[in-house]
């Protein structure tokens, strides 16, 4: 199943599919996930603790394939636009930086303007439309 990725607080995170009610922290160029909130004991299996307290994939990836194959595993879609989007985030506090599908660059320079944060807008992302 396909989950449309979304920024909350500056974390990229995807909505459980299955239940509805867990969130999973993800990263760009990530491509696919497995709800940890389903699946809690392969936490252990797929990823491990870095030293900032994230979470990154353990690097056998025979354990992760056959993992993997054991539990239900969706696609992450990600915005085309995530450094535009980015830029016009990194203007306001942690606590704003969110972003859902649907909006747009637009959106968000309008959303830093009315709350008096940056005004500028990189050149590359000037499109009218929806970034996802």
């Amino acid at each position: 199943m396909k989950v449309k990725a979304f920024l909350n607080h500056g974390r990229w995170l995807v909505e459980c599919p299955e239940d509805r009610k867990h969130y999973n922290e993800v990263s760009p160029g990530q491509v696919d996930f497995i709800c940890l909130g389903c699946y809690p004991d392969l936490r252990s299996v797929l990823y491990r603790q870095r030293t900032d307290g994230l979470l990154e994939p353990v690097p056998d990836e025979a354990k992760r394939e056959i993992t993997k194959r054991e539990a239900k595993h969706h696609e992450i879609i990600f915005p085309r636009d995530i450094p535009a989007i980015m830029e016009l985030l990194r203007q306001r506090n942690v606590s704003e930086m969110n972003w859902l599908p649907g909006e747009t660059l637009a959106d968000l320079k309008a959303e830093n303007t009315a709350h008096g944060v940056g005004s500028t807008v990189p050149d590359v992302s000037i499109i009218e439309g929806q970034v996802d």
